[in-house]
């Protein structure tokens, strides 16, 4: 008997871990599949704040209060991506990878990066953001 229940209590925390990777959506390269790892991302709404994902590409979006956010994503050498982010009774909406195009040559888009966070300034521009033109 002891020994069902502690192949049941496994089995849960398994389970557990396995659902609460799959709320953990991956930013991905567009044209690999690769995953990014380090890319950034950033929320922008009743709480700020800057992310980065893990080694597999993950991040995750937990304990935010209620309310609406930004969020955008982004990485070196490829295009930003942005969203709305929205958190009802303590609970977010259902998160998909992303999936980031690489920057090219001919594409139109043009490259950023956050060079220094200003979430503690007043003026509400949150970061001074560096804009570079596409090679």
């Amino acid at each position: 008997m002891k020994r069902v229940i502690t192949v049941l209590i496994a089995g849960l925390l398994c389970t557990g871990s396995v659902l609460a990777q799959e709320q953990q959506p991956q930013v991905l390269d567009r044209s690999t599949g690769q995953r990014l790892s380090s890319a950034s991302v950033s929320v922008w709404g009743p709480v700020r704040m800057k992310l980065t994902t893990d080694k597999d590409g993950r991040y995750s979006l937990n304990n935010l209060p209620n309310g609406r956010y930004t969020i955008t994503i982004s990485a070196a050498g490829y295009e930003a991506q942005q969203f709305e982010y929205l958190v009802n009774d303590g609970k977010g909406q259902s998160l998909k990878s992303i999936k980031l195009a690489p920057i090219s040559e001919g594409n139109d888009a043009e490259a950023f990066s956050i060079v220094e966070d200003l979430s503690e300034d007043t003026s509400g521009l949150g970061y001074r953001v560096r804009f570079a033109p596409t090679l």
